[in-house]
């Protein structure tokens, strides 16, 4: 599906894959090479979560009305780690662009989100969203902390 809409985007640093490598939540079955990049994307995955539920509290929209994509080492930055937030509506709307706007306010509750939520790995108050494509699969707590 092609959407033309508005997007801000976010780029970690390189080092973000070594920090997380031990977080692995599956390991590598037997006689298979670990997948280095797992643990980053799980992590990445649980942001794009956070970022997803808490942003209607910045930017007063419904979590419907944004979406978001991962890529671990994308091309066009210089494969840096990347998480991209979108307007979900055909041209964009401006909710892509407020966020960028409030992005440190909106890191700070997300990460205020998930540090301060009790469960052990991840569930529907933290990480876990009811739209997700990937049914919630592929998601470290610990990694999206780190």
């Amino acid at each position: 599906m092609r959407l033309r809409t508005t997007a801000m985007w976010l780029t970690f640093p390189p080092e973000l894959r070594d920090l997380v490598a031990p977080l692995a939540a599956v390991p590598a079955a037997e006689g298979q090479p670990p997948d280095a990049d797992q643990p980053l994307h799980d992590g990445l995955h649980a942001i794009q979560h956070l970022l997803n539920s808490t942003i209607p509290l910045l930017v007063m929209c419904d979590q419907r009305d944004v979406s978001g994509y991962t890529h671990t080492q994308h091309p066009d930055l210089g494969q840096q780690p990347a998480l991209f937030l979108y307007d979900a509506c055909e041209g964009g709307i401006g909710l892509a662009d407020t966020a960028y706007q409030r992005a440190e306010s909106l890191l700070a509750l997300a990460y205020d989100t998930v540090t301060r939520c009790g469960c052990q790995a991840g569930c529907p108050s933290c990480i876990q969203m009811g739209s997700c494509r990937l049914r919630n699969e592929q998601l470290s707590k610990a990694a999206a902390m780190a």
